[in-house]
């Protein structure tokens, strides 16, 4: 399947399964943005991904309404051209769903 001039968010990026999706993606033909909560994880999966022109990093803490709303408004405002998501992260919110 192609990806070509697709771009996709994926939540979780910095490792594990997250990072193995941003590596099949470029390889798809993608563009990626990694959110994760640990810059230094970020700027390593950034370096693993060896494709600085397809591939960007946002930081993230799930566990934070604010970054949450920040990351909602980046995406809302700068991120239009998402195609494709992945969530792949480990903690979705502190609070109880009921």
């Amino acid at each position: 399947m192609s990806f070509s001039g697709k771009h996709a968010l994926i939540v979780g990026g910095s490792s594990g399964m997250g990072l193995q999706a941003g590596h099949l993606l470029l390889k798809a033909g993608a563009s990626v943005t990694l959110v994760g909560s640990r810059k230094e994880k970020l700027d390593r999966a950034l370096q693993t991904l060896g494709a600085a022109d397809k591939a960007r990093a946002f930081q993230c803490d799930l566990r934070r309404d604010v970054d949450v709303e920040r990351l909602i408004r980046h995406v809302a405002e700068k991120m239009k051209d998402v195609k494709c998501l992945v969530n792949a992260a480990g903690v979705f919110s502190p609070k109880p769903f009921l």
